[in-house]
């Protein structure tokens, strides 16, 4: 806020940093990890694992009510 005193003026600033910081780290992440490649999927494997412990969180979420 030394230059220009305003809000605007500081938000434009921080997504300005913020985009070049973004654009960094895609840069850097993808010259180090080249092949690298994360796309989404469901599992049921994961789903199967973990059912229980969802039931109950649910069965605790609709007691608290």
């Amino acid at each position: 806020m030394l230059v220009v005193p305003e809000l605007v003026a500081f938000l434009l600033w921080f997504a300005i940093s913020a985009a070049l910081e973004l654009a960094a780290y895609i840069i850097i992440s993808h010259r180090l990890m080249p092949n690298f490649e994360l796309r989404p999927y469901f599992s049921f494997n994961s789903v199967r694992k973990i059912w229980k412990f969802s039931a109950a969180m649910a069965l605790i979420g609709l007691m608290s009510i």
